[in-house]
């Protein structure tokens, strides 16, 4: 919105880009969540911002190349491109090296497959998301929304996701099932409160 621009209708929909943690002693801790939940109460019950009734994010996907280093590394087929797996394999390695936005696009269906695939079946202990960011909004209570294709081109965000940013959704009503179908049996829910084959894409 341009300066000095009004509204010409009330927000229902507040975004949160990122929460992190500045403190390496509090990793672990779930601080975020009972973060979250005040954040959500006091825009809920704030009218001087609008009638705030949604709450999504739109957070990154740090693991992702990482993932995909891996697989390339075990020769797992993909319908990458040549240039898209030399890419891959030179990030991390060539100093602040990053891939080309034009390679990604070219690459774009099965990236996103590989990215879905990364976001809802790749775990560790079994149960909880590879993906630490991942964990932490699916832990508190968060649905899978949406995968957002090339929503951050940031130079460290290529480097880490190629780009890639999910929207996850807080729904005051469900955050406590969300939180109790992940923590005890690893479902994702998409947002709506289905369980999740696939978030939505852009």
């Amino acid at each position: 919105m341009e300066e000095g621009q009004e509204l010409t209708s009330s927000p229902v929909t507040a975004v949160f880009y990122a929460i992190a943690s500045t403190q390496a002693g509090l990793r672990g801790l779930t601080l975020g969540e009972f973060l979250i939940r005040r954040v959500l109460d006091e825009l809920s019950n704030d009218g001087s911002i609008g009638n705030l009734s949604r709450f999504v994010t739109l957070s990154p996907l740090p693991g992702f190349v990482a993932y995909l280093q891996q697989i390339v590394r075990s020769n797992t087929p993909t319908n990458l491109s040549l240039e898209m797996i030399a890419a891959i394999k030179c990030i991390g390695v060539e100093e602040n090296f990053a891939p080309r936005k034009s390679v990604i696009e070219l690459n774009r269906a099965e990236l996103e497959r590989l990215c879905l695939d990364y976001l809802l079946k790749a775990k560790r202990q079994r149960i909880r998301a590879l993906d630490p960011v991942a964990n932490f909004h699916l832990r508190n209570g968060a649905s899978a929304l949406r995968l957002n294709w090339m929503a951050d081109t940031e130079k460290q965000r290529l480097r880490e996701s190629l780009g890639m940013c999910v929207n996850y959704e807080y729904d005051k009503d469900r955050i406590e099932e969300n939180h109790r179908l992940y923590t005890l049996h690893g479902c994702i829910v998409q947002g709506g409160g289905e369980n999740a084959d696939a978030p939505k894409r852009d």
